[in-house]
């Protein structure tokens, strides 16, 4: 690969030229739809609930959880902050998906703070959260987080910060606390990879990581101690392997987000469509971490990182960093998921909400009704209303405000990490 790939720079050293850049560019309960009383209240019909949508301020001065009450008709307001008791690096986060998580029944948070390298957990209490403890990461520069029952494993971006990658593990306890896994400590492939994610297989057996600067998918096997085998490095179908999710049939569906062209002097990686091929892949995962490839679809929009699949199993969600539209950055492309695993692309939708800065990750209630896209330097989070058909409809507004004045008129902290219930 020549250059620095879009999704894979840490732009702790290039915040100016971020900046300089986006100037340029202005011009898991089950919910339902319907309507509120008020934000973060009762349903008025049947059936209906909120719920909630969490994002980090990701500050070096003192990392926090912005908490939003979510109302059935999908739209958000601003509940409260509440302090992680860590730092974070304030730009970008290296490139990453999941830096903060909720386990599957809601009841946990878990945060990365990237600059002193710990992970904070809370209990989830209604509209606040409980800051329960904060463990080191057992590296340097953790990004990505994944649970399975009483497990938790974090990915640890060493590499970019003169140390090496790994992946660690810890034990969760009744209350969401964490406890380290003596013995679960294992590298990846090299000791710098640029990785983005790491996850557990629904069966929890196998563990993934992607490296986007080796273009590799590294898996380990999961004992029955809690501790991985591994690692088993492996190609990916396509260049800078970012972002993945699974459905519950075992399938793994990662982005490629093929940002290859060099970067010019004093300006940010550039992704072009052709020659880069941004693509979603498909690939079954055997007990022993092996992946087979199902099916790969080319997409015409730029520096594809993230990705999010329904609970029906049958549409994928991919947000593109650098869409291919007139005027603006970022967008989203739906996929319909058959059932072998193969994809039909939907076609993609611009993301008007984004005059200032590009999306940084993305997730869906736990319905599946509503789709959240974070923007950084906006210091936004757009929202959709996901159709029967797969398509998407943006809310009104189509945006609510993280931070104002947006980072981008500060000079940041950036947000980092989306997670919604």
């Amino acid at each position: 690969m020549v250059g620095a790939p879009w999704c894979a720079e840490d732009l702790d050293g290039h915040a100016g030229d971020l900046l300089g850049h986006l100037q340029h560019l202005r011009g898991k309960g089950r919910r339902a739809e319907g309507m509120l009383t008020g934000a973060g209240g009762t349903a008025t019909a049947a059936g209906l609930s909120p719920g909630h949508v969490y994002t980090m301020t990701n500050d070096p001065a003192g990392n926090a959880v912005v908490v939003f009450n979510r109302a059935a008709d999908g739209t958000l307001t601003k509940f409260g902050t509440f302090p992680t008791g860590g730092t974070s690096i304030g730009v970008f986060a290296t490139g990453n998906q999941n830096g903060l998580l909720l386990d599957e029944d809601s009841r946990c948070l878990w945060a990365v703070n990237s600059l002193d390298n710990e992970i904070t957990a809370f209990r989830v209490m209604d509209d606040s959260l409980s800051f329960i403890n904060k463990v080191g990461s057992g590296g340097r520069r953790p990004i990505s987080l994944t649970e399975h029952k009483d497990l938790l494993y974090v990915l640890n971006a060493g590499g970019q910060v003169g140390s090496t990658d790994n992946i660690t593990g810890f034990t969760v306890d009744h209350g969401c606390g964490l406890s380290p896994l003596a013995g679960s400590t294992r590298s990846l492939s090299a000791p710098s990879t640029s990785p983005a994610q790491v996850g557990f297989t629904p069966s929890g057996r196998v563990l993934v990581v992607t490296e986007k600067v080796t273009n590799k998918i590294t898996t380990y096997t999961v004992g029955e101690d809690g501790r991985p085998s591994g690692p088993m490095p492996q190609a990916s179908a396509g260049p800078e392997p970012f972002g993945f999710t699974f459905i519950n049939r075992g399938q793994l569906f990662v982005t490629e987000a093929a940002c290859s062209v060099p970067r010019p002097p004093g300006n940010l990686p550039t992704c072009v469509v052709p020659p880069d091929q941004p693509a979603l892949s498909s690939y079954e995962v055997a007990d022993d971490g092996t992946l087979t490839l199902i099916d790969t679809s080319v997409d015409n929009q730029a520096a594809k990182c993230w990705v999010v699949a329904t609970n029906s199993q049958r549409f994928a969600y991919t947000v593109n960093a650098l869409a291919v539209q007139a005027g603006g950055l970022g967008s989203i492309t739906g996929y319909r998921i058959d059932p072998d695993g193969d994809l039909t692309k939907l076609g993609s939708t611009p993301i008007p909400a984004a005059p200032l800065g590009v999306p940084i990750d993305a997730a869906l209630s736990n319905d599946s009704r509503f789709l959240y896209v974070l923007h950084e330097a906006d210091g936004i989070i757009s929202a959709y209303r996901v159709e029967a058909d797969g398509g998407l409809v943006p809310l009104t507004p189509p945006s609510f405000a993280i931070t104002a004045p947006p980072p981008l008129l500060t000079n940041g902290p950036f947000p980092n990490g989306l997670a919604v219930r």
